[in-house]
Formats: structure tokens, C-alpha cells, sequence
């Protein structure tokens, strides 16, 4: 099939020639047209509305009598001109000037064609799939799908471009949508903004959370203050651990505070972790926020996107999705997993064989799973559930279990009262996990 040509903005569409570059035969597969059909008029249609997003427009081919081809989003469509949304710009062809028009196949249909095609770790793809989402303008499945590009491969080439471009393509539209656009100013959030406030963890929850995680063979930047180690002297002064004169005091003083906090550890005083600053995050909680949850890693990317486990419609487990290697999200997220158990009790996270973890199968290829995602096809406006890992031994598998296995054993209950958002459906309308053992 031949496309002439058409002006189009390279930032906001690509053409099916490049697609078909970029992902190959299947592209052309896929947008191949059924049999044209002379144009008939028709009764006018009422113009879409250009500012909701992700209500997808059908795509045309209209065959213009001088022999060009163009291809775009049908707008609107009356007896005397059709209006086609060719790059984000509008064009008008009079009825007169038309051969025939060629219908594609449903947006959706197309792209759930594309999107099964690709293996879960091809990056590249999935840009380029996200590429032509933006082209017919369904930017929230075209952000989902260069998420899930970038947790794969958070280098891979116009990945980064292409996300910056849709947060600010949405977060423009959702402005433009308020009823007081008019005297607002930009603001940042999705589209649960109206929703109840989540709950997160506070400072003093987050600095409990890290003293639980220290790793006293590689303990992190930390400050005790002076009259927290006096009390330890005081309130233990019959210990083994505790010296007994004025000059071993004063060395205990002086020692280095990770010395200090395995003494702590030692005599279990928790009623002083609390006055115990850490101040960086430990080595297990680092590895969680750059691998597994932040920005660039698999968790907040593939999981919390507002149309699955960070939407209002999210279910039982919901995960904060905004800011996300922020401490406050990141914490909260983790302690969130930490407690989550399944409706038959089983942990999300088997710390006794992090392997087994339903966290980590529930993002695997459904067949190499010992706990199978429910089943969840694409929609309109959402990419439906897409595997993480193909199997157990994918090295991001691999890698995420060798995370849960760094975390400190046993298992602390931490002492934190937090009560995460109420889930949107009733348990008995959330379909549980299949389980193979």
C-alpha cells in the first residue's frame, strides 16, 4: 500500500510507511484496509470532543480523485466535506473531491493486535507501538505502554522523549477540562485527583521502616543523639553489653553510632529506634526504590498505572502511582505490599522463599506462574494486564528475588499504625489469583 506524503507534526504522529518500518510486516497486517467502497453521503455525525482524551476516533483512508491517499481520524463527516485529524491538525476535503473512503479496522482491534505481538521485553517495540497510540491520539494507553517500555529498558532510544511529551500532553488536557480552567494554573496529578486523599507514611513512619532495614555490615549515614545513648547507659546499666565504668562510658560515647545501634539491636530497646536518624535509605530499601519501584524500574510503571493497581478502580491492592522515587511513595508502597495477603491469607511476599513470592508471579507470563494474574484483555483506554517477566529466570525475576531476600529476617512488625485506601469493589467482585502447586 502506497502513502503519498501528508505535512504532519513529527512529534505528534507517525506515519504507517514508519511503522511498518519500525515493527515490520505485522504492522502492515494489521492496518491493511478492508475492500474500498464507493463514498456514499451520509447524515452528519456530531464532532468529537478534542479535548477527552483516549476516546478513540476511527482511521481513514480517503482515495481523492486526483489520486492521493490520506490518512487520518474521522472528526466529522457530512453530505458536503469530511474533516480528518491528519498530525494533530484538522483538515477539510470536500465531498466532491473524494473517490472513495476506506475504513480501518477499529483502533483498539489494531492496537490489541500490535500489543500481542510484542514480547514483554521488547523495548524498543513498545516505543514504537506507543509511538503510533500517540499518532491516534490515545495518549493514556500510549504513556502505559512507554512505561512498560522503560521498566524494560529505561535507556531505550526516544522512550524518555516520548513520556515527557504525553505527561505534558495530559496534563494539559486535564486543564483544559476543569470548569474553572479558565482562572487555574497548571496543576500535576491524574485523573484520581478528585478521588479521597491517599493515605502515606509519615517521616517519623519512614525512619522506623529504615532502622528495621539497616544492614549493620553496611550500615547507612545515621546520628544518634547524645542523650538517647545516656538513656541506653542508664536503663541498662546491669547488662553485659553496658559498661560499668565512667571511662567505658565515655568511649561508648564516642563510638561510631552504627556500633551504637547494634548494641540497641542487642538489648532490643525499640522505644529508642525511633530517636535513632538514618539518614539515607538502607541498602535493601535503595535496591527497592531504583529496581524494583521508582522511576525507571517495573513496580510503579507496570503495576500502579492509574488503569490498574493505581486507579480508583484498583481493587483490594492499590498503590500511590504520583512522585515516585519520592520517600513518602515509596515507603508507603512498600509497607502496603509488606501486609497485603491474598483472600486465602498467603503473604504477597514469602520472605522464607522469595522465589515463591506471589508479587513476582503475579507479573509473570501467566503459563511460567505458580500464582496467575486474572485475566484482564484491553479496553478502551486501557492496555489491559501485561507480564512483566516471562519466567523465573529472567534476570529482573531473579533480581527481585535476590531484593526480597536482602530485607532483614526475621520478618519485623513494624511499628506503625497505617491504614491504606479503601478498596473501590468488594472483595468477592475481584477475581482471585489462580494458584498451580
Amino acid at each position: 500500500l502506497h502513502v503519498v506524503a501528508i505535512p504532519r507534526s513529527a512529534s505528534t504522529a507517525i506515519t504507517l510507511t514508519a511503522a511498518t518500518a519500525l515493527l515490520g510486516p505485522l504492522w502492515t497486517l494489521a492496518l491493511r484496509p478492508p475492500p474500498a467502497r464507493p463514498l456514499t453521503p451520509v447524515a452528519a455525525q456530531p464532532e468529537a470532543d478534542p479535548a477527552t482524551p483516549d476516546e478513540p476516533l476511527p482511521e481513514v483512508m480517503l482515495v481523492l480523485v486526483d489520486g492521493r491517499q490520506v490518512t487520518g481520524l474521522l472528526v466529522r463527516r457530512t453530505d458536503d466535506e469530511i474533516v480528518l485529524r491528519v498530525g494533530g491538525v484538522e483538515v477539510t476535503h470536500a465531498t466532491d473531491t473524494i473517490r472513495r473512503l476506506v475504513e480501518r479496522p477499529p483502533v483498539l482491534e489494531q492496537y490489541r493486535t500490535l500489543l500481542d505481538s510484542i514480547a514483554p521485553d521488547d523495548a524498543e517495540s513498545l516505543v514504537s507501538l506507543a509511538e503510533w497510540l500517540r499518532s491516534v491520539e490515545l495518549y493514556r494507553l500510549a504513556l502505559d505502554t512507554v512505561n512498560e517500555a522503560l521498566a524494560v529498558d529505561p535507556s531505550v532510544r526516544g522512550g524518555q522523549r516520548l513520556k515527557l511529551w504525553l505527561d505534558s500532553q495530559l496534563s494539559l488536557r486535564r486543564v483544559e477540562r476543569r470548569p474553572d480552567a479558565q482562572d487555574a494554573g497548571p496543576r500535576t496529578g491524574d485523573a484520581d485527583a478528585a478521588a479521597p486523599p491517599f493515605p502515606l507514611l509519615t517521616p517519623e513512619d519512614i525512619n522506623i521502616i529504615r532502622v528495621f532495614e539497616v544492614d549493620l555490615n553496611a550500615p547507612p549515614r545515621m546520628a544518634i543523639p547524645r542523650s538517647t545513648v545516656e538513656q541506653l547507659l542508664d536503663e541498662y546499666a546491669g547488662s553485659d553489653f553496658i559498661p560499668t565504668t565512667r571511662a567505658g562510658r565515655e568511649r561508648f560515647l564516642r563510638q561510631p553510632p552504627a556500633k551504637i545501634l547494634e548494641v540497641m539491636f542487642r538489648l532490643r530497646a525499640r522505644h529508642l529506634y525511633g530517636q535513632v536518624q538514618i539518614l539515607e535509605d538502607p541498602a535493601s530499601m535503595r535496591t527497592f526504590k531504583q529496581r524494583i519501584h521508582g522511576r525507571g524500574a517495573w513496580l510503579v510503571n507496570a503495576c500502579s498505572s492509574v488503569r490498574c493497581h493505581g486507579g480508583t478502580e484498583a481493587g483490594r491492592l492499590r498503590l500511590y502511582n504520583r512522585r515516585p522515587n519520592s520517600d513518602k511513595t515509596t515507603y508507603t508502597n512498600f509497607i502496603i505490599l509488606d501486609r497485603y495477603r491474598l483472600d486465602d491469607g498467603t503473604p504477597l511476599i514469602n520472605y522464607d522463599d522469595p522465589a515463591s513470592s506471589p508479587l513476582l508471579h503475579l507479573a509473570t507470563l501467566r503459563h511460567n506462574a505458580l500464582f496467575k494474574h486474572p485475566e484482564a484483555g484491553p479496553s478502551r483506554g486501557s492496555r489491559g494486564w501485561r507480564p512483566i517477566f516471562r519466567s523465573p529466570d529472567d534476570a529482573r525475576f531473579r533480581q527481585a528475588a535476590d531484593w526480597i531476600a536482602s530485607l532483614y529476617t526475621p520478618r519485623p512488625d513494624y511499628p506503625i499504625d497505617y491504614e491504606p485506601p479503601a478498596p473501590s469493589v468488594k472483595p468477592d467482585e475481584e477475581p482471585e489469583p489462580q494458584v498451580d502447586r
